[in-house]
């Protein structure tokens, strides 16, 4: 009884969450702002084994463009000149490129992709977004291929109005998503290196650390096993 009350106190603050932000301007964020929107947070990480000559290696970690045709050039030329801004060493970009596994328009992503530049190289993975279909977690727990997709602002209305959610109708994921090679080559053509389920080693000259990059849990890509084939346990790592 206990169990169920809460529940249903979750579900009835989750419904009125929902029409406070679909009446209000707060429906706005996830539409127009968040979009175009760039946030930049700095943290230092002690590393005991990093290697003196390494030491001060500043890393962007840049994430979640979901790149599509409405995605304006004047927020490209912003980020390139945000990660540019923060002189790095090492850029990283860690999944979702694009949405909904949809690759379109592609010359000015490539053009933002091959405008960053870092003396230590470039590396990228890849997001549930990024392969061949466009895999999510549905309310059941299980993963699935999505076809059709809702914005988030009609998931609210969705969930208001108890429609069934159209990810839990979709097929269950039953072996590994395979890889979206066109956005692989892309990747490659604009000078990022794709880490997936690999391991490589940079730095200068013998001081060196291991880089290594894991696919997508949810499109069943994620193999520790081969990803840790080329792992020197000489050397401190970020995966």
């Amino acid at each position: 009884m206990q169990l169920s009350s809460i529940k249903c106190t979750e579900r009835f603050i989750e419904r009125l969450w929902d029409v406070w932000c679909i009446a209000s301007v707060i429906g706005l964020w996830p539409r127009f702002i968040e979009p175009a929107s760039i946030f930049t947070s700095h943290l230092s990480i002690p590393i005991p084994t990093l290697p003196k000559e390494l030491n001060g290696l500043r890393i962007v970690q840049f994430s979640d463009l979901h790149y599509s045709q409405y995605t304006s050039e004047k927020f490209l030329k912003r980020a390139s000149k945000k990660i540019a801004s923060l002189s790095p060493d090492l850029i990283v970009f860690t999944g979702d490129l694009i949405s909904y596994s949809e690759l379109s328009h592609v010359e000015p992503l490539q053009s933002f992709l091959t405008s960053l530049e870092a003396p230590l190289g470039c590396f990228a993975i890849f997001g549930n977004h990024d392969y061949s279909e466009y895999v999510s977690l549905a309310s059941d727990g299980t993963i699935r291929k999505v076809s059709q997709h809702l914005p988030a602002i009609m998931k609210g209305f969705a969930r208001l109005f108890s429609f069934k959610d159209k990810t839990d109708q979709s097929p269950q994921v039953v072996g590994p998503v395979d890889e979206l090679k066109p956005l692989h080559a892309l990747f490659e053509r604009s000078g990022f290196t794709v880490l997936h389920n690999k391991t490589v080693q940079i730095g200068k000259e013998s001081h060196l650390i291991n880089l290594t990059g894991l696919g997508d849990i949810m499109a069943g890509q994620c193999l520790p096993n081969k990803a840790f084939e080329n792992y020197n346990i000489s050397y401190p790592g970020i995966v």
